[in-house]
């Protein structure tokens, strides 16, 4: 149990340390002006492949959402019928209500980045012509 303590307090370490570097990262790209450095073609490949992802993660999320069901609904028919038998079925149901809630979150995560990047790109697509236009109008001045 150390190791995996000390595995997860790595994690977290790591994890904290990344988020600063993007905050950092972020922070210079807007105040150098370079707010997407990547061209057109290379932002539809990973708004493809992200699509792509966000279709796996459902369908897989559903399916151990429904797994879920059925063996949590098994565990407590279980604890009723066998009451020598309900700290291991409550055991189990905790187990798996844990792993579905883990499942869960890292999918709710996923969405709530993806619609994030939907907003922001819906953002720049609107205020592209229009910036468009600004350029043009002071070209003809």
């Amino acid at each position: 149990m150390n190791y995996l303590f000390q595995i997860c307090c790595a994690l977290s370490v790591g994890l904290f340390i990344g988020f600063l570097g993007g905050a950092v990262k972020v922070g210079v790209r807007r105040r150098s002006g370079k707010a997407r450095p990547y061209s057109a073609d290379q932002v539809e490949r990973t708004a493809r492949l992200l699509r792509a992802v966000s279709a796996v993660l459902k369908f897989v999320t559903v399916l151990f959402l429904a797994l879920g069901l059925i063996w949590c609904a098994y565990y407590l028919i279980l604890g009723v019928v066998e009451p020598e038998q309900a700290e291991y079925a409550t055991a189990m149901s905790q187990l798996i209500v844990s792993v579905l809630t883990i499942v869960s979150i890292g999918f709710a995560f996923f969405e709530f980045v993806q619609s994030s990047r939907r907003r922001e790109d819906a953002k720049t697509t609107a205020t592209a012509p229009a910036e468009a236009a600004e350029v043009e109008g002071e070209k003809r001045s």
